[in-house]
């Protein structure tokens, strides 16, 4: 697989996820693909992937992530992305306050046969929660 067609991977799921088609994201996943993310012991089966990802879609509208960097080689794609939305209904406890979301995140696939086999995950997982917790001041003033 040559080097702009791993670009291709990343950006059709992206698309999809942004089109709020959460099984277009997840079929360029091979099935047995795991998400490793900084901080955590564990790393989430595609399936958990899937159901945090359904439950983010449910929760933020719209639902999105903005590509700022994407960096290539044969078999891994490193991106740097913003996660934004808006906060819609209760995510992990957490009622909406209508706040919107701008959250960095970069990860990293290894991509084999088209499919992203393993991917890794590094953000600030807390900048989602002060995000969705923070009191908006101020208002329009006449």
């Amino acid at each position: 697989m040559n080097d702009q067609s791993n670009k291709a991977v990343i950006r059709t799921a992206v698309e999809a996820m942004n089109a709020g088609d959460l099984n277009g994201y997840l079929k360029h996943f091979s099935p047995a693909c795991v998400r490793r993310i900084a901080g955590f012991e564990e790393p989430m089966s595609l399936t958990e992937v899937g159901e945090n990802l359904r439950q983010l879609m449910e929760a933020f509208e719209p639902l999105r992530l903005d590509e700022e960097l994407l960096i290539e080689d044969d078999r891994f794609v490193c991106a740097r992305w913003q996660l934004r939305g808006t906060q819609v209904g209760a995510f992990m406890g957490m009622a909406s306050q209508g706040n919107t979301i701008d959250v960095a995140t970069c990860e990293v696939y290894e991509i084999a046969d088209g499919r992203v086999v393993e991917s890794w995950v590094y953000q600030d997982p807390g900048q989602l929660f002060v995000q969705m917790a923070a009191v908006q001041i101020g208002g329009s003033s006449s």
